[in-house]
């Protein structure tokens, strides 16, 4: 976990697209994410991507599987049996797989270890649970609110966005007056930074961003919310979380979140340790929402006429 919460930040590098099968399923909608293959994006090979690298060998928490969209869930349990050469009934599942290198068609259904199976009963149940709109074990709900807002942090900054179903596009303008475009996709646990000027856009953790990070239900899971009773927030019914995460290496996130049935984050304030490096870093991030709208708004989709790059 401590590699996930460093704070610095190294840019890829921003070579020519390198994926030569658009158009063929291969680098395209509903596959599009830093894990598979952007259209545009720096990732060298893409047969060789997987949805859930290493779900045959490591036990996956299930918190880290709320609210994965729901395509890229189903693709990932079936990936499992895919690596044993599984046929599919499905010809969408089976042309997917068949794009990948690794993938090796044979006869039979395949024997999966105990890791395996659990694996595939976690992506399962996440799967089955967002098709019933289920809250996460502790109570914190799904993102499922259309509105405009603005978030104001302790620190002079703001940010104005609009949300969809957890997905955001939001501009945000500093203390000093910078201002920074960028998408937030919750269900990828991805921000997408856009320099349209330069073609390119880089994709990040919401990690190396505690603003951000602490308005995405997506995340907060991750942080050990304890819910403790209802209160009223710009002028909203809210549930009020307690965040409990101690990895005890030192890393910890303590505070509070004010969260709306619909899974809006209304109000936060948390503090929390993370590292660079080998080096502890501190932080504090407070705000709380002001001019709350809810309306019908597009869906937030990533761009296809952007080179990608990582940072990581």
């Amino acid at each position: 976990m401590r590699a996930l919460l460093t704070i610095l930040l190294v840019l890829a590098a921003w070579p020519a697209p390198a994926c030569d099968r658009q158009g063929d399923g291969l680098c395209d909608e509903p596959y599009i994410g830093s894990d598979l293959c952007p259209l545009n994006s720096d990732v060298a090979d893409c047969a060789a991507q997987q949805v859930w690298w290493g779900s045959d060998e490591t036990a996956i928490d299930p918190d880290e599987l709320f609210e994965m969209e729901a395509g890229r869930l189903r693709l990932a349990r079936n990936e499992i049996f895919a690596r044993h050469g599984r046929r599919f009934q499905s010809a969408e599942l089976q042309a997917f797989f068949d794009l990948r290198d690794w993938y090796s068609a044979t006869e039979g259904e395949p024997t999966l270890s105990v890791v395996e199976r659990a694996n595939v009963a976690a992506f399962k149940a996440e799967e089955e649970a967002q098709a019933q709109d289920l809250p996460h074990a502790s109570g914190l709900p799904r993102p499922r609110a259309s509105l405009s807002a603005e978030a104001w942090y302790d620190d002079g900054s703001h940010t104005a966005f609009e949300q969809v179903n957890g997905r955001e596009r939001q501009v945000e303008v500093s203390a000093e007056g910078a201002v920074r475009e960028r998408l937030v996709f919750g269900d990828r646990r991805e921000i997408w930074d856009l320099m349209p000027a330069d073609g390119q856009a880089v994709i990040y953790s919401p990690w190396y961003d505690p603003k951000v990070m602490l308005r995405l239900p997506a995340m907060l899971v991750l942080l050990k919310p304890v819910a403790e009773g209802r209160e009223v927030v710009a002028g909203e019914a809210a549930t009020r979380f307690r965040l409990a995460f101690d990895e005890g290496e030192g890393s910890f996130w303590r505070g509070r979140v004010w969260v709306s049935a619909d899974g809006v984050v209304l109000k936060a304030d948390v503090t929390f340790r993370a590292y660079e490096g080998d080096s502890a870093y501190d932080g504090h991030v407070a705000f709380e929402l002001r001019h709350i709208r809810r309306a019908p708004l597009e869906p937030v989709t990533p761009p296809d006429d952007l080179a990608i790059g990582y940072a990581g």
